[in-house]
């Protein structure tokens, strides 16, 4: 017999692992702007013309979208689990990819992927 993976099951555990990465991600990023801002082996601010512009403002711009990201997707289980009342229960509020939170989660990745791109080329 086939074992079944609900969609409902499936965010949760989705949220809950993107949680996990998102805060590795958040250290990873405290290590990449200290490599950007300071000096090597020392915790003292570069002048304005050693640093980085563009790698900087691209670090920014992905912090700033995977937070989105996880806010989008804590949202999207709270809509789903605790504000919808309709028929379906969780289940339809997940199969619904209309919802503006589908659709943001989506313009985020698409986003972050020309950010990435962007800065893999720089």
């Amino acid at each position: 017999m086939l074992n079944t993976f609900p969609i409902t099951t499936a965010q949760i555990v989705a949220l809950f692992m993107e949680s996990i990465f998102f805060g590795i991600y958040l250290v990873t990023l405290g290590y990449c702007l200290r490599a950007l801002l300071c000096k090597k082996d020392k915790l003292v601010f570069k002048s304005r013309r050693e640093i980085k512009w563009v790698m900087l403002v691209m670090a920014l711009l992905m912090a700033i979208f995977a937070t989105l990201d996880v806010a989008f997707g804590l949202r999207h289980n709270l809509d789903a689990f605790v504000y919808y009342q309709g028929p379906g229960a969780a289940a339809q509020e997940f199969n619904d990819i209309t919802y503006w939170v589908n659709v943001m989660k989506t313009v985020d990745y698409v986003t972050q992927t020309v950010i990435e791109d962007e800065a893999a080329s720089v």
